[in-house]
């Protein structure tokens, strides 16, 4: 297996989402997006802020087709920025930057401990421009999930560039986790909602709010077999 991990955020930071996609040995996820590059003449990057314009929109709704008609699977963590208390994650003297290191790489471990709980030696890749700068984000990630003694979750963790074609699998994690954004902070862009409101179409959901998703179970989620989930993380709960 390969997990691909994103992050996104608006302007404004009123939220951060977490986002891993899921491609088992069985998917052919890679191949299915030549497909649609070789139909289409797309050359460029795969990513929710390019879908600016009536034929990207068409472009990104065959990928958005192509994801649901393959085997992997895509998770997401949305965290609410505003009043966000750090200080649950460090002692008061510590720097807030710090702090934020911490609280990155715990909602990381959620995102994706529920679903490596049988898997062995996967590869993980990270988009190489997101992250908080020098908080080690891979090494803490390959302490978590190969402890010594134990079985080795990850045999490759890395941080790549999502723009080369041999990671388009990232640029769609891009692309799912852009659409859960949209619908926090719809946009004054036609084809920006309308991706977002095409994958709903596809999944057969009404929209990727809290009150659509809030009672989604997490044994369901942790099957393969659940095409999509988004979580969204609050305080005032205990982590799951």
């Amino acid at each position: 297996m390969i997990v691909y991990f994103d992050e996104s955020y608006d302007n404004e930071h009123h939220y951060l989402l977490y986002g891993a996609l899921f491609v088992p040995r069985s998917s052919r996820l890679h191949q299915r997006i030549l497909g649609v590059r070789a139909e289409t003449g797309y050359v460029g990057e795969i990513k929710y802020n390019r879908c600016k314009n009536a034929a990207r929109l068409r472009e990104f709704q065959k990928v958005v087709d192509a994801f649901m008609e393959d085997t992997a699977y895509f998770r997401c963590v949305v965290v609410e920025q505003h009043g966000f208390d750090y200080s649950i994650f460090g002692r008061a003297h510590e720097p807030l930057a710090l702090k934020e290191a911490r609280a990155y790489k715990k909602f990381s471990e959620m995102l994706l401990s529920p679903h490596l709980s049988e898997t062995e030696n996967a590869v993980f890749l990270a988009d190489k421009m997101k992250r908080c700068r020098g908080d080690e984000f891979i090494d803490r990630l390959r302490e978590r999930f190969n402890r010594p003694g134990g079985k080795t979750t990850f045999r490759h963790l890395a941080e790549v560039p999502s723009r080369l074609e041999e990671h388009q699998c990232l640029q769609v994690c891009d692309l799912l986790l852009g659409c859960v954004l949209n619908n926090l902070k719809p946009t004054r862009t036609r084809a920006k909602n309308e991706i977002r409101e095409h994958l709903c179409n596809r999944l057969g959901v009404p929209n990727f709010l809290f009150t659509t998703w809030k009672d989604a179970s997490l044994t369901e989620a942790r099957k393969p077999g659940t095409k999509f989930n988004v979580w969204y993380w609050s305080a005032k709960t205990k982590p799951r």
